[in-house]
């Protein structure tokens, strides 16, 4: 499934699709091949690099998490589409402008979910409160993905029941 979502998302990108037309696409691949008995999350987005425009489409995670000055500024909210696979046409892009040094956190619900032993939650509060421990120590972002990656490793008991990806973007004005 991984593999065919890539290449559906390849496929729309050589095409230059919008985010919109590239989610629909996805969505078409694998409802041929898999019907509606399976399903991809993820989070397309696309980043201007010269002015710090951010686009994206969330079908079926948790909201990225906009870093400013150092803090968790605010979740970026969108109206989250279904899953893909699912038949969903009905995608709400939503769109932020990144002042420069501003951080995006991504993150799968496989994070906030992992359980303990006790069968706590990791949840989105810890990753919150970690992330800014992090940054407060003036850590890398390689050196913040690191260490939440970790606590998630350390919280958890046995396999992850879902994925648990992170991914930690930082913008810059790109020279003209």
């Amino acid at each position: 499934m991984a593999n065919l979502t890539l290449a559906a998302y390849r496929w729309a990108r050589r095409r230059q699709l919008d985010l919109e037309e590239t989610f629909l696409a996805m969505d078409q691949a694998l409802g041929q091949e898999f019907g509606d008995e399976r399903f991809v999350t993820a989070q397309i987005a696309t980043l201007d690099t010269r002015n710090g425009k951010l686009r994206w489409l969330n079908a079926g995670h948790p909201a990225p998490l906009l870093l400013r000055a150092g803090r968790v500024s605010t979740e970026l909210g969108a109206v989250p589409s279904l899953p893909l696979g699912l038949g969903d046409t009905d995608t709400s892009v939503a769109e932020v402008s990144l002042e420069p040094g501003d951080r995006l956190l991504f993150f799968t619900d496989g994070v906030v979910e992992a359980k303990s032993p006790g069968g706590e939650r990791f949840g989105q509060e810890r990753l919150i409160e970690l992330t800014r421990r992090a940054l407060a120590d003036q850590q890398t972002l390689a050196e913040t993905v690191r260490r939440l990656v970790n606590s998630v490793e350390t919280h958890r008991v046995g396999e992850l029941h879902d994925d648990a990806t992170i991914l930690f973007v930082e913008w810059h004005r790109s020279p003209n």
